[in-house]
Formats: structure tokens, C-alpha cells, sequence
């Protein structure tokens, strides 16, 4: 299990980034996990421009995209969160 130590001294858990890259988690499998394993798990957002790649690389695994087929990319940070806490935190 990876355990990283954060410049502020904080234990650190899972980073979870969203792009489209390999290591992708699904929303489902992600949300087992989370049930399943007591590590923290932190959900990394970027803004319009995306994320840099030198956080993306530090990432242990990557969600896929809320809507991938969609030529739409303009949802506020807001809603991508909500969205993405409904699936992997929500009762279904």
C-alpha cells in the first residue's frame, strides 16, 4: 500500500485525479474501495484547463470523464463535484 508523507505533515491517502489517462477507476469501483479500504481517499479537481501533468503523474488512479462521449466540457467545478460525490458516495 503507497503511504506518501505531505509537505504539511498530514498523512496522506489515495489521490484521485479526473482525466483521460491510464490507471482509470470506474465510479463503481472506486466507491467499493472506499468501502472496503479505511486509507483516505482524495478526489483531485481541475479547473476549465484541466490539470498539469506533473499532478495528474503523482495520481494513483484517474476516474473517467462525468459525461465521455459528450462533446460538452464546461461543467463548473461545483457540479463536477457533486456529480462525482453523488456517484461514489451516494446511496446507490
Amino acid at each position: 500500500m503507497d503511504t506518501r508523507s505531505r509537505r504539511d505533515g498530514t498523512v496522506a491517502g489515495r489521490d484521485i485525479g479526473t482525466a483521460t489517462r491510464e490507471r482509470i477507476i470506474t465510479y463503481p469501483q472506486l466507491k467499493e474501495r472506499i468501502k472496503r479500504e479505511k486509507e483516505p481517499v482524495y478526489i483531485l479537481f481541475g479547473t476549465g484547463w484541466g490539470m498539469v501533468e506533473e499532478v495528474i503523474e503523482t495520481c494513483d488512479m484517474i476516474l473517467p470523464p462525468i459525461m465521455p462521449t459528450s462533446d460538452f466540457n464546461h461543467l463548473s467545478v461545483r457540479a463536477a463535484v457533486a456529480i462525482t460525490l453523488d456517484r461514489v458516495a451516494g446511496d446507490t
